[in-house]
């Protein structure tokens, strides 16, 4: 008759099953709100300049153009309709910037253009920015 235990062999079977599960299945990373993805810096060349836009979490935009001029904007996006509601406020402006946007399955931000005062766009019919993320 054997009087060794078994549990040493017990938790080495359940130890090394654990471990290979860890390593096999996958592992489910909780998603990045879209309002986190669009903050930060995005670029564009439109007519030879290059367009920066930086969107801060304060809900400020800033727009850079080529010749370094720096414009700033109260923004709001609404991510629950698609494409997404997007407003923009300049600063010293009363009128608004009704339009959309959508950050792309390709990491790209588009942006229709728009009047202040116009209807927003219900779909990216007419004039649109491509932005490609650079911080």
């Amino acid at each position: 008759m054997n009087n060794r235990s078994r549990l040493p062999d017990l938790l080495f079977l359940v130890t090394a099953t654990a471990l290979a599960l860890w390593f096999v299945l996958p592992r489910t990373v909780p998603p990045v709100p879209p309002e986190k993805l669009l903050l930060g810096t995005w670029q564009m060349l439109d007519d030879k300049e290059l367009i920066r836009v930086t969107f801060r979490e304060d809900q400020v935009v800033e727009v850079r153009e080529g010749d370094g001029r720096v414009e700033r904007a109260r923004y709001r996006v609404d991510f629950s309709v698609t494409p997404a509601h997007f407003d923009l406020r300049p600063e010293g402006e009363n009128a608004s910037v009704q339009t959309i946007l959508e950050l792309t399955p390709e990491g790209k931000l588009r942006i229709s253009d728009n009047n202040p005062g116009s209807p927003r766009p219900t779909a990216f019919k007419q004039k649109t920015y491509l932005f490609t993320r650079v911080e």
